[in-house]
């Protein structure tokens, strides 16, 4: 594992502060033409109303995910040095190699959608992994992936750690509200991308981080024999049609195979010594296809 702390904002994606300023600039004209209508038709006390009842909605989501945190800790392991002792250093290095120093809480549960996920709201964030994903990557040999699942969420929170703390709180308490969902997803999407980004480089091994891509796509036992050849097939064909895309329009999650290219380009990118090296382990129809995909992204960027 490389040593030293990241410059996390070399890793972003760079697509990340242009979806902000459209999430913001969108936030705030929508926002702002309400509340002039508000203000004209029931004047500022109707206008206070209005805020207070937002306030309470995003106070009501909190209170909710409060009591959800009460269950996990009811009914379910959460990470320290006690419990997983293991699991913690590696979180506690990560966190060191992005100087991330805010409250988070790992908790293990039997089964967990996708094999981990991270819930960040309001300065409450849960990180739940899934025990056999555990099981599996505390064995020997598995260090740099267990980093790369690691490095995947925590490193997407210090991507937003770096924009101002209330400019994520009324953003979080917008995207709550659905509606304005096209304008915001385009931002999260990237957040989630350059989580990847900065747990590639917390990781530095590019083997490593496709084989768990592979077993966050696929699963334990498909992992090994997934054909490189047929995710960049599927990923340039979603890329390709109009409808893939469209749906992706009003998700926070960007496609699994667009986070897959995503990160390969960004190895190209940053460290293409090792993605030749990867690349001369390949057949070569698989290494020539990588070839072709990596040098069809414009600027090396997906």
């Amino acid at each position: 594992m490389p040593t030293g702390t990241l410059d996390v904002r070399a890793l972003l994606h760079p697509t990340e502060f242009s979806r902000l300023v459209i999430a913001l600039s969108a936030s705030a004209v929508v926002f702002g033409g309400a509340a002039i209508a508000v203000i004209k038709s029931s004047g500022l006390t109707g206008l206070v109303e209005i805020v207070l009842l937002l306030g309470a909605f995003g106070g009501l989501i909190w209170l909710s995910l409060q009591v959800y945190r009460s269950r996990l800790l009811g009914g379910a392991v959460r990470v320290s040095e006690v419990s997983l002792p293991e699991l913690q250093s590696v979180f506690d290095e990560v966190r060191a190699r992005l100087d991330y120093h805010e409250q988070v809480d790992v908790y293990v549960l039997d089964k967990v959608t996708g094999g981990s996920l991270m819930t960040s709201y309001l300065g409450t964030r849960l990180i739940l992994i899934e025990g056999g994903l555990v099981a599996e990557l505390l064995g020997e040999g598995r260090h740099a992936e267990l980093t790369y699942l690691i490095g995947r969420h925590v490193g997407q929170l210090k991507a937003r750690q770096q924009q101002l703390q209330p400019i994520l709180i009324v953003l979080s308490v917008v995207d709550s509200l659905q509606f304005l969902q096209i304008f915001l997803a385009p931002y999260f999407r990237a957040t989630v991308r350059s989580g990847d980004q900065i747990a590639a480089a917390c990781c530095g091994d590019i083997r490593a981080t496709v084989l768990m891509m592979n077993r966050l796509l696929v699963g334990k036992d498909l992992g090994p024999q997934l054909d490189l050849r047929g995710i960049l097939d599927q990923a340039a064909i979603v890329r390709q049609r109009w409808l893939p895309r469209l749906a992706q329009m009003f998700q926070s999650q960007p496609h699994a195979t667009n986070r897959y290219l995503n990160l390969l380009a960004f190895f190209a990118r940053v460290a293409p010594e090792e993605v030749s090296a990867w690349q001369a382990t390949l057949d070569e129809a698989t290494a020539n296809r990588l070839a072709a995909a990596l040098g069809a992204v414009p600027g090396g960027r997906w």
